[in-house]
């Protein structure tokens, strides 16, 4: 079984919205120190237009125990 989890950065910080999507699946789980088993499911994003947008959405699966 598996559960989906992103995370966005409004910098288009490919890093940051990793990150914030690895940080979700942990404070999903209940151990203190969880292993998370991840893969990329999808990346999107929006650049440029009239306001400017520079953002990045990452999605994650992770694999439930």
């Amino acid at each position: 079984m598996s559960k989906i989890y992103e995370g966005s950065s409004r910098t288009g910080d490919f890093s940051e919205a990793l990150r914030l999507a690895i940080d979700q699946a942990k404070t999903d789980r209940p151990e203190a120190d969880p292993l998370i088993t991840w893969h990329l499911a999808a990346v999107r994003g929006q650049h440029g237009g009239f306001a400017g947008l520079n953002q990045i959405t990452v999605i994650i699966e992770v694999k439930q125990l």
